[in-house]
């Protein structure tokens, strides 16, 4: 399931498309949970993939996002962005995920990544 030049770009996607990308062939969910980053708090998902282990990375050498060498990507989500003061409820953020954080030994069904999600509206429209 390869991301396309904008989603690597924009290092974003929609939600139609992060549940196609979920629901994949070889794509296996290993977490699904609410948590902080540097920037807020949000849903985080993290999803692994069994056939294609080049997805994209950050080039240290020039600062730009090329396909590289991880296992699978960490999504964040439904939640608000307190640098940028802005909420994501219909797009995602994503970045590259190494094996040590991406394989948990745990696979979340796709059906509770929905109702996590669902879970999450009321608190954004509050």
């Amino acid at each position: 399931m390869p991301l396309t030049e904008e989603e690597i770009a924009t290092k974003c996607v929609s939600q139609e498309r992060l549940f196609e990308i979920l629901k994949a062939e070889g794509v296996t969910i290993t977490k699904c949970s609410v948590s902080k980053n540097s920037v807020g708090e949000f849903l985080f998902i993290r999803a692994k993939w069994e056939h294609n282990p080049e997805f994209y990375m950050l080039c240290t050498g020039c600062g730009d996002y090329h396909i590289g060498p991880y296992p699978g990507l960490s999504f964040f989500g439904m939640g608000f962005d307190e640098n940028e003061n802005v909420f994501f409820e219909s797009e995602w953020r994503f970045h590259g995920a190494t094996l040590p954080v991406i394989d948990t030994g745990m696979s979340v069904p796709f059906e509770e990544v929905v109702q996590e999600i669902e879970k999450r509206r009321p608190i954004l429209q509050s």
